[in-house]
């Protein structure tokens, strides 16, 4: 059984955090190849946006898991096919590696160094070999303030608070570049805007399973 990952912040996530409304855009065109009958894996799906935009576009292999159960009962209402991860970051044993796997702004929910790496590697088992890590997270602002609110020292800069109580960290390009690792495939920069209707810096980042 795989370690619990520490950070994951249950009573927000099935809390106010089960309400929010999540846009993190697909480059879509780095998908064009992508047969419709392909699996597909959305790994921390929340509510299931992304399972409900993949299927609407003709995708009929895709499910997404997630640790929130309130998110994962407010998709499965909708038809989605989500599933409660129960031990993350390991992927429930009953779903084989996909072709895809998507991970859309999961680490920004997941403050701890080791805590991300073990993400990433629940990750990466969960597609196929030859097959893609599709990761989209957020990246730090520079100078702003609210990074320097957080404590103890230990703590990695780019973590803070939300005004509800979520504790986030953005990050540098670099940083995603190397935590994600495999042989990268599509990179962007990008304008997004946050659960919480704020404005924020974006990175997607496409990378091949060896």
């Amino acid at each position: 059984m795989a370690q619990r990952t520490t950070s994951f912040q249950d009573d927000y996530w099935n809390g106010p955090g089960g309400q929010k409304t999540f846009t993190h855009p697909v480059r879509w065109g780095w998908l064009d190849g992508l047969a419709t009958d392909a699996s597909i894996l959305d790994y921390g799906s929340g509510y299931g946006r992304l399972v409900a935009e993949f299927t609407q576009r003709g995708h009929t292999g895709v499910r997404g898991v997630d640790p929130a159960a309130t998110m994962v009962h407010r998709g499965v209402r909708d038809g989605l096919a989500l599933q409660v991860m129960v031990d993350p970051p390991s992927v429930p044993d009953s779903i084989p590696p996909a072709d895809l796997v998507l991970l859309f702004a999961v680490l920004t929910c997941v403050p701890s160094d080791d805590d991300q790496r073990a993400l990433i590697a629940a990750a990466w088992q969960a597609v196929r070999p030859g097959g893609l890590l599709y990761v989209a997270d957020f990246l730090q602002i520079e100078g702003s303030d609210r990074y320097r609110t957080m404590r103890p020292d230990s703590t990695p800069y780019g973590t803070f608070t939300t005004s509800d109580g979520a504790v986030l960290r953005h990050h540098t390009s670099e940083h995603l570049d190397e935590l994600v690792g495999g042989r990268p495939v599509r990179r962007e920069r990008l304008a997004l805007t946050t659960m919480n209707g704020n404005a924020a810096a974006g990175y997607q980042l496409l990378a091949s399973k060896e």
